[in-house]
């Protein structure tokens, strides 16, 4: 595994009403890693031994007890996609598609390779995953930010990963300005 020599940061902005008033924010900031293959694999295979249940939304949870990596695909792309250090900028892209039972899948794409953090649910199963119906896409929302869950589990993979350095996560209150800190 290589890490860059320095820290990244990614915001999920929390937002009052309708008008986009921004009244808390949390921070995570790491070290990224470097875009290589075998730093993909490492990271695939650390992310898929931090999927738990409490990283899904209720109504999935009974599925994952038959297959572990169901209900997954979306917030363990996006954390492979955040841990990655994307150069050249753009090279990197997301996808999904719908698969067989109506469930949108995601994985991302450089070229022509394939990084998919839960296509053993499908392997699993005796199927395929959805790739040639795929389609290039972007994160969901409006906003385009990280899922809560996103950051929950790139702190479980951080802190279970020997040698991978320090990370903060902290929460601002906007209303209040008052920055309450976490650090570990």
């Amino acid at each position: 595994m290589s890490l860059r020599d320095y820290v990244v940061q990614i915001d999920r902005h929390y937002y009052k009403g309708d008008n986009d008033l921004i009244f808390k924010t949390r921070s995570l900031k790491y070290r990224p890693y470097i875009m290589s293959d075998a730093n993909f694999m490492f990271l695939i295979s650390a992310i898929k031994r931090e999927l738990t249940p409490d990283l899904l939304k209720s109504e999935y949870r009974k599925r994952n007890l038959e297959n572990p990596l169901f209900g997954h695909s979306y917030h363990a792309t996006q954390a492979l996609y955040y841990f990655i250090d994307i150069q050249p900028p753009g090279s990197l892209k997301i996808f999904k598609a719908k698969d067989d039972e109506g469930y949108t899948h995601w994985w991302l794409k450089r070229d022509d390779q394939i990084y998919d953090v839960t296509k053993d649910y499908y392997l699993m199963d005796g199927k395929e995953p959805p790739y040639k119906d795929g389609v290039e896409s972007e994160w969901k929302g409006p906003k385009k930010r990280p899922l809560e869950e996103t950051l929950n589990l790139m702190i479980k993979v951080i802190k279970n990963q020997p040698g991978s350095g320090h990370y903060a996560d902290y929460v601002t209150l906007h209303e209040q300005d008052v920055q309450l800190q976490k650090h570990f």
